[in-house]
């Protein structure tokens, strides 16, 4: 699987953001509370339903303060079939 796109709306820090992979590797930096891990955990949510970590509470942890929901997007080229998926 290679991840291509990443959308964010209202997910934990990220009001309204999107991220675009390039092919091989990527590195992701920023400061403390920037939000890096928030990326890996909206991609483990979106593709694998992981919520891990926050019990019962994973719903209400997610939704950026202030806002009313969340949504997160990954677009990805499936290994199996080459083919592009938006989940």
């Amino acid at each position: 699987m290679e991840i291509q796109r990443l959308t964010l709306t209202n997910f934990k820090t990220h009001r309204d953001r999107t991220v675009n992979f390039c092919r091989g590797v990527n590195v992701i930096c920023g400061e403390n509370g920037a939000g890096k891990t928030s990326l890996l955990e909206a991609i483990a949510w979106v593709l694998f339903d992981a919520t891990s970590g926050y019990g019962s509470g994973f719903n209400k942890a997610i939704i950026r303060k202030g806002a009313t929901h969340a949504e997160a997007t990954v677009q990805f080229i499936s290994a199996a079939d080459g083919r592009s998926y938006l989940v």
